[in-house]
């Protein structure tokens, strides 16, 4: 595809002239107005410091609000641990929206105003298309490690292929940085109480991945087939994390099928909106529905192989962080057995993809979840994008198995006890919350 370059520049000035309400709500970061990360910084430390203070003086938690509120140390303290957060991400330098001002007693998933940033030129774009791919737990043990992340990035891409309709870096990051657009449009409206009755995080995700979908065929053209290898990268996500948040394939798949109708290309970016909250109200998932496929499929060695060297490894750590004079505070060195232990762990599915392709078969053909039923199936349909090198006969006769299943479910079981206590907690916390 021979595709247009879409500005940083370009996106902003669209958005405040299609959203005007949005001017004095969002900051919206182009990185090619800094020289460097030093005034980046600098440009969103007020904003940041604002941030804290105002959730700060808005915290419902009794105690920890006096600790806070009454103490300098710990303002600062909380508004360092904010700024790191926040330049960790621009670092990484994927587009990323943070809400900001947004205190636990609002009943909105928005803040008072929210921090947009670009996205920084660049990036390749298979590290944005490998970062959605990897399980969590590895994602966050290689922030602490450079070294980590640059070994297991390395691994990744031995198991997968990036395929040549996701390795425009310009049309990944107008993609990703639409999807947050379309995050700081609908928050607002959005409430917390919409988590007392379906996944809130996940109808969001249906929001931003069906809106800025309809953007990327405006922007790209109608015979993109951009929808079906994103789509499968959220299919993938799903099943090998496991991570259900961003399982969106449903609502782009509606996407695609009103472009091949020809309903797309003359939407405004208001109607836009308006439609990926539509698609997102029919896809939603219940209560139930991200549990149970998260439950069916988190078969990898993931947990012990945590247990056994990360954790460990960071325990000791924090031990003996005083005793030794030279410790490098940017980068905790796990060693290389640890890291060679947990990366084997987390790669054994990946490289026995035959075998993984028949138990997610089987899965699908024993599961009563609905989810877990439709998860499976979409995932046996497309993972052959990302996994050219398997069998496809095997995986041609898996997805037929499963296609062909007679008693296919339409409902969600119910949690387990302690899950479903777990979440009736935290529904009685909001309620709580909101409350005062």
């Amino acid at each position: 595809m021979s595709a247009k370059i879409y500005t940083v520049k370009e996106i902003k000035e669209e958005f405040f002239r299609d959203f005007p309400e949005m001017e004095g709500i969002a900051h919206f970061m182009n990185p090619e107005d800094y020289n460097n990360i030093e005034e980046i910084s600098d440009s969103i430390r007020p904003l940041i410091k604002e941030s804290t203070e105002y959730n700060l003086s808005h915290m419902n938690d009794g105690l920890l609000k006096n600790m806070t509120i009454n103490s300098d140390e710990a303002k600062e303290n909380m508004h360092s641990i904010n700024m790191a957060g926040a330049i960790g991400a621009i670092v990484r330098g994927h587009p990323f929206l943070l809400p900001l001002m947004r205190p636990d007693n609002v009943d909105s998933m928005a803040g008072k105003k929210c921090l947009i940033f670009g996205g920084k030129e660049g990036l390749h774009a298979n590290d944005m298309v490998w970062c959605t791919m990897t399980a969590m737990s590895g994602n966050f043990f290689s922030n602490f490690s450079p070294s980590l992340r640059e070994e297991l990035q390395h691994e990744m891409q031995k198991h997968y292929t990036i395929p040549k309709e996701l390795s425009d870096e310009n049309i990944i990051k107008t993609f990703a940085l639409d999807h947050e657009i379309a995050h700081a449009i609908t928050m607002p409206d959005i409430k917390k109480t919409q988590n007392l009755s379906q996944d809130v995080a996940q109808y969001m995700e249906c929001i931003a991945d069906s809106y800025a979908m309809v953007k990327h065929y405006q922007r790209y053209g109608e015979d993109s087939n951009f929808g079906e290898y994103w789509s499968a990268v959220r299919d993938v996500t799903a099943v090998m994390v496991p991570e259900t948040v961003h399982w969106t394939t449903e609502a782009i798949e509606k996407v695609m099928d009103m472009n091949k109708q020809g309903l797309i290309k003359d939407l405004s970016s208001r109607e836009a909106i308006d439609l990926a909250i539509k698609i997102a109200d029919e896809v939603n998932f219940g209560l139930n529905e991200g549990y149970n496929v998260k439950e069916a499929f988190d078969t990898s060695p993931l947990t012990d192989s945590v247990k056994s060297t990360i954790f460990s490894s960071l325990k000791n750590k924090f031990d003996n962080i005083n005793n030794k004079d030279n410790e490098n505070e940017n980068e905790f060195e796990f060693g290389e057995e640890v890291k060679k232990k947990f990366i084997s762990n987390m790669l054994t599915r990946l490289k026995d993809k035959n075998g993984t392709i028949s138990e997610v078969g089987k899965i699908a053909i024993k599961t009563n979840s609905s989810a877990v039923y439709r998860v499976s199936k979409k995932f046996l349909g497309s993972v052959n994008k990302l996994w050219p090198d398997v069998d496809m006969s095997n995986l041609k006769n898996t997805y037929n198995a499963v296609s062909q299943r007679q008693d296919v479910p339409t409902t969600e079981p119910d949690l387990p006890i302690l899950a479903k206590a777990t979440r009736h907690v935290l529904h009685n916390r909001l309620r709580k919350n909101l409350s005062r």
